[in-house]
């Protein structure tokens, strides 16, 4: 049961990443990078989740300063590193 649980989570992950970095389902929640500090700042437990190649995360400036870089194809092998039950915002370029 539990890894059906974990394969069932690491697919919503899949997806809602895959989402942040192209157009994707509508259920997948967009919010604009004011909206998301807002969420911050009023004390949401947000993760911000980097899901860029190494390639696109090495090639750019822009790095969130306490943001998990976890490229998509990654994550599978990756998800214990997420807190469980924070709001995780993905985010590429």
């Amino acid at each position: 049961m539990r890894r059906v649980l974990l394969s069932l989570i690491v697919i919503g992950l899949l997806a809602v990443a895959s989402a942040s970095c192209a157009a994707g389902p509508a259920d997948v929640e967009r919010v604009t990078a004011a909206e998301l500090k807002a969420r911050i700042d009023g004390g949401a437990r947000i993760v911000l989740l980097d899901v860029r190649s190494r390639g696109a995360y090495d090639a750019s400036d822009v790095k969130i300063k306490g943001a998990v870089r976890i490229p998509t194809d990654e994550l599978p092998e990756r998800l214990w590193e997420l807190p469980f039950g924070a709001e995780i915002a993905t985010y590429c370029t």
